[in-house]
């Protein structure tokens, strides 16, 4: 018991740590923000992750409020931006240490789950979704690109081209289709339920099995529109092409989502796209260092057009379309970008 009260006197008061006799249960707890990551929670969640190596015990993640996890405080690394490469270090090396545990993770992912959340689950093995999950990778919307391990986990979803329109678009999930394509392997209705139970159990599955409903196939967004999908978001063609197709196309679904694209960043839908078509050829480990690359030019060497996103969509919170810079993507080409991704500036994520 004294090593336990020792681990929590470590730990910042917005993650919430509640040894149990048979799991370790952590609760994401600042919902006044959605839960959003700050450095804090970072330094607290590795000192957990630390101390989990000495032990066999499930951990379970869970959030406070009506969000699991709604990604890295953003706000943060805009005003401090001194201090974002070591945020996204603290981040990143967070989830590669946490993908590296031999006891099972488990992500319950009710509420929104976006960007720096999914790449927690993402370092879970076992993940839940619920009626209430809304999921995304929203980042070219601000200026940035889909990060925290995107670009392997997304370059593998079944079908691929579902991956890079989330990617591209920042489409958002609910439970049903995470579940339908394999970002969580199992759909619990009443999660306050399934976490009752797993605080007190050392193997998860059996009560992850008993909890599981197959959602209902007819309530998911995607289906409806997943041949569409394969027909425009194809990673062997191009950003170009992927306009072109869209707009040669008459369904409400292509109109819609072309818009989308014209609204986000430029920079952004281009960098995303040559990410993901890298990350099917690296490990988890090598898609972490080259997304902490990209950051790392975004946030800080190249940071006027993540600047403008945030100060247009979260700080203003405008609903029109910032000046980007570029401002097309027909001024963006494969030369412009590869900097970005060969020789880039700045500090390099060290996960050995």
């Amino acid at each position: 018991m004294k090593r336990m009260e020792n681990i929590q006197s470590q730990l910042s008061p917005q993650v919430r740590f509640e040894p149990k006799p048979n799991a370790w249960k952590i609760t994401f707890n600042r919902p006044e923000s959605l839960n959003s990551f700050t450095r804090d929670m970072h330094a607290s969640l590795h000192t957990i992750a630390d101390h989990s190596k000495s032990h066999t015990l499930p951990l379970i993640f869970t959030g406070e409020g009506r969000a699991f996890c709604a990604g890295g405080d953003v706000l943060y690394v805009m005003d401090n931006p001194h201090l974002a490469a070591e945020f996204f270090m603290l981040e990143f090396s967070l989830f590669y240490k946490l993908s590296l545990l031999t006891q099972d993770r488990v992500a319950v992912q009710n509420g929104i789950v976006m960007g720096g959340g999914v790449g927690l689950t993402m370092g879970c093995n076992l993940r839940v979704a619920t009626p209430k999950t809304l999921w995304a990778m929203p980042e070219t919307h601000i200026g940035y690109v889909p990060d925290v391990g995107a670009s392997y986990f997304l370059s593998r979803l079944d079908p691929p081209e579902l991956g890079l329109y989330l990617s591209m678009t920042g489409a958002r999930l609910k439970g049903v289709d995470c579940f339908t394509f394999g970002l969580a392997q199992y759909y619990v209705e009443d999660h306050e339920a399934l976490i009752r139970e797993l605080e007190q159990s050392s193997d998860p599955r059996p009560i992850l099995e008993a909890h599981h409903k197959f959602p209902d196939p007819g309530e998911s967004q995607i289906l409806p529109i997943l041949n569409e999908i394969k027909q425009v978001f194809k990673p062997e063609t191009s950003v170009d092409f992927i306009f072109e197709k869209l707009g040669s196309m008459g369904s409400e679904w292509a109109q819609k989502t072309l818009k989308t694209l014209h609204e986000v960043c430029p920079l952004s839908l281009h960098l995303a796209f040559e990410s993901f078509n890298r990350g099917k050829h690296l490990s988890y480990k090598d898609c972490l260092k080259q997304e902490y690359d990209l950051v790392i030019q975004l946030t800080i060497h190249r940071r006027s057009t993540y600047a403008t996103g945030v100060e247009n969509k979260l700080v203003k919170k405008s609903k029109a379309r910032p000046n980007w810079e570029p401002n097309t993507v027909d001024e963006i080409n494969l030369a412009y970008i590869e900097p970005f991704f060969v020789n880039a500036e700045g500090p390099k994520l060290n996960l050995d």
